[in-house]
């Protein structure tokens, strides 16, 4: 129980990167690290449809490196925030 816990505040740690990445206040490392995050996350738990959503979010982490941020952004941010909060409360 624990671990879903600290999954969830991982989220949302990765969700506070990605925005203030947007506005200028992070450095590409935190992102990539966030990335990783994600990426390793969506791999080990491969067998649930929500941890290729995570890998999904990855890949739009990995654009918004590059500065594509449109409404898919925002829906993985909405996404990832209110797993991570269900997760620090179930």
């Amino acid at each position: 129980m624990v671990f879903v816990k600290l999954l969830g505040l991982i989220d949302i740690f990765s969700v506070i990167i990605l925005i203030l990445f947007k506005y200028g206040w992070v450095s590409k490392t935190f992102m990539v690290v966030a990335v990783i995050y994600l990426m390793i996350k969506g791999i080990m738990f491969f067998h649930n449809i929500v941890s290729l959503l995570d890998f999904g979010i990855a890949i739009v982490f990995i654009l918004a490196i590059f500065g594509i941020y449109n409404v898919l952004t925002w829906i993985a941010i909405v996404w990832l925030l209110q797993k991570a909060i269900l997760s620090l409360f179930s």
